[in-house]
């Protein structure tokens, strides 16, 4: 049974398009279980609108589709185009699948730091190595080590306590420190949803569980 503060609150949510994807995967968790991941875009928003009142925010549904994805198979430990496009959906709240809305190091450091607060994570494929290499490169990061948000991607090279070229530290350190400030904002919103909902005890389940 849904609180009336927990409608309230969930229906605030579903309506702003700044909405997280992790805040509505726990809105649909706490309402349907699980299993309602499986449902088909159009039934969910359907459900959505029968019991809050509301017809959720494009971005809402669209990061809570990206949400499906991850927590249903490993597209985006796998594939390059995959982790771009919910690198970009999580992030925006806008598939970006386009050469116009490239994926960003703050959107990617913030995609693989929201799904290790999902699911266990995965090793990740060249493919998507690869790509974010590419990222890093054209966002003025050298050779390796990358900022230390990427451990997960790529082990120990992810170490950020040096850098292999003394010219390129500026650019270097001014990608860290906005990947590192952006993934900080992003959670402090994260926080914030999820405090709102009531629900900070299952949050910290999900945190130590993965």
């Amino acid at each position: 049974m849904l609180s009336d503060t927990y409608r309230s609150a969930a229906r605030r949510l579903l309506e702003s398009p700044q909405t997280l994807g992790t805040t509505a995967f726990m809105i649909l968790r706490h309402t349907w279980g699980d299993d309602a991941l499986d449902w088909d875009p159009l039934t969910l928003a359907a459900e959505f609108k029968d019991t809050f009142g509301v017809e959720p925010a494009v971005p809402v549904m669209d990061r809570l589709m990206a949400v499906s994805v991850v927590m249903l198979g490993d597209a985006f430990f796998r594939d390059a185009g995959s982790f771009w496009n919910i690198s970009n959906t999580l992030a925006s709240g806008a598939p970006g699948f386009s050469v116009m809305d490239p994926v960003t190091p703050e959107e990617a450091a913030w995609s693989i730091t929201e799904v290790t607060v999902l699911r266990d994570m995965l090793p990740f494929s060249p493919s998507v190595q690869g790509f974010l290499k590419m990222v890093l490169s054209e966002s003025g990061w050298t050779k390796g080590p990358y900022p230390a948000a990427f451990d997960l991607v790529f082990g120990e090279e992810g170490s950020s306590e040096q850098l292999v070229i003394q010219g390129a530290r500026t650019a270097a350190t001014e990608v860290a420190e906005g990947v590192d400030g952006y993934i900080n904002e992003t959670m402090g919103l994260l926080v914030a949803q999820i405090d709102l909902l009531g629900q900070m005890p299952e949050l910290q389940r999900l945190l130590e569980e993965y």
